[in-house]
Protein backbone atom coordinates (compact mmCIF):
# COMPACT_ATOMS: atom_id res chain seq x y z
CA UNK A 1 0.00 0.00 0.00
CA UNK A 2 0.81 3.44 -0.71
CA UNK A 3 -0.27 7.23 -0.80
CA UNK A 4 -0.44 9.48 -4.15
CA UNK A 5 -1.37 12.48 -3.16
CA UNK A 6 -4.87 12.02 -1.31
CA UNK A 7 -5.26 8.47 -3.16
CA UNK A 8 -4.58 5.51 -1.12
CA UNK A 9 -2.90 3.14 -3.59
CA UNK A 10 -2.97 -0.54 -3.20
CA UNK A 11 0.10 -1.93 -4.96
CA UNK A 12 0.90 -4.97 -6.75
CA UNK A 13 4.40 -5.98 -7.46
CA UNK A 14 5.16 -8.73 -10.11
CA UNK A 15 8.64 -9.74 -11.28
CA UNK A 16 9.56 -12.42 -14.03
CA UNK A 17 13.16 -12.98 -15.77
CA UNK A 18 13.15 -12.01 -19.46
CA UNK A 19 13.26 -16.06 -20.37
CA UNK A 20 10.27 -16.36 -18.73
CA UNK A 21 7.16 -17.91 -21.05
CA UNK A 22 4.80 -15.62 -18.62
CA UNK A 23 5.58 -11.41 -18.79
CA UNK A 24 4.76 -10.03 -15.04
CA UNK A 25 1.34 -8.71 -15.97
CA UNK A 26 0.22 -12.15 -17.12
CA UNK A 27 0.53 -13.73 -13.61
CA UNK A 28 -1.93 -11.91 -12.03
CA UNK A 29 -5.40 -13.94 -12.88
CA UNK A 30 -8.25 -13.75 -11.10
CA UNK A 31 -7.26 -15.96 -8.31
CA UNK A 32 -4.61 -12.63 -7.53
CA UNK A 33 -7.75 -10.42 -8.57
CA UNK A 34 -9.59 -12.14 -5.49
CA UNK A 35 -7.02 -11.98 -3.32
CA UNK A 36 -6.03 -8.47 -3.53
CA UNK A 37 -9.75 -7.65 -3.39
CA UNK A 38 -10.03 -9.41 -0.12
CA UNK A 39 -6.84 -7.65 0.99
CA UNK A 40 -7.75 -4.19 0.40
CA UNK A 41 -11.47 -4.57 2.27
CA UNK A 42 -9.75 -6.17 4.98
CA UNK A 43 -7.20 -3.05 5.32
CA UNK A 44 -10.51 -0.60 4.87
CA UNK A 45 -12.52 -2.58 7.49
CA UNK A 46 -9.84 -2.16 10.03
CA UNK A 47 -9.69 1.76 8.87
CA UNK A 48 -13.38 1.79 9.75
CA UNK A 49 -12.41 0.59 12.86
CA UNK A 50 -10.31 3.58 13.91
CA UNK A 51 -12.85 5.88 12.42
CA UNK A 52 -11.80 7.09 9.11
CA UNK A 53 -14.67 7.39 6.89
CA UNK A 54 -13.35 4.89 4.04
CA UNK A 55 -16.49 6.20 1.62
CA UNK A 56 -14.61 9.58 1.10
CA UNK A 57 -11.01 7.85 0.72
CA UNK A 58 -9.84 7.88 -3.51
CA UNK A 59 -8.95 4.27 -3.65
CA UNK A 60 -6.49 3.08 -6.88
CA UNK A 61 -4.81 -0.37 -7.29
CA UNK A 62 -1.73 -0.49 -9.33
CA UNK A 63 0.66 -3.18 -10.86
CA UNK A 64 4.30 -2.93 -10.94
CA UNK A 65 6.15 -5.34 -13.38
CA UNK A 66 9.79 -5.90 -12.94
CA UNK A 67 11.48 -7.84 -15.41
CA UNK A 68 15.01 -9.43 -15.23
CA UNK A 69 17.53 -10.59 -17.80
CA UNK A 70 18.67 -14.45 -17.89
CA UNK A 71 21.28 -12.78 -14.81
CA UNK A 72 19.65 -11.72 -12.40
CA UNK A 73 19.86 -7.81 -13.36
CA UNK A 74 17.03 -6.01 -13.27
CA UNK A 75 15.98 -4.84 -17.47
CA UNK A 76 12.67 -3.26 -16.93
CA UNK A 77 10.40 -1.61 -14.41
CA UNK A 78 6.88 -0.45 -15.61
CA UNK A 79 4.33 1.48 -13.51
CA UNK A 80 0.48 0.44 -14.56
CA UNK A 81 -1.66 2.58 -12.70
CA UNK A 82 -5.27 1.76 -12.21
CA UNK A 83 -4.37 -1.53 -13.73
CA UNK A 84 -6.47 -3.78 -11.24
CA UNK A 85 -9.90 -2.08 -9.84
CA UNK A 86 -11.64 -4.59 -8.03
CA UNK A 87 -15.30 -4.12 -6.79
CA UNK A 88 -15.93 -2.09 -4.01
CA UNK A 89 -17.60 -3.76 -1.04
CA UNK A 90 -19.07 -2.05 1.34
CA UNK A 91 -18.57 -4.15 4.51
Amino acid sequence: MAKDKETLVFLEVKARRRTSVYAPLRAIDQKKRQSLALASADYLQQLRQTGVDTDELKIRYDVVALTFDSNGVPSAADHYISYLEPKRERI
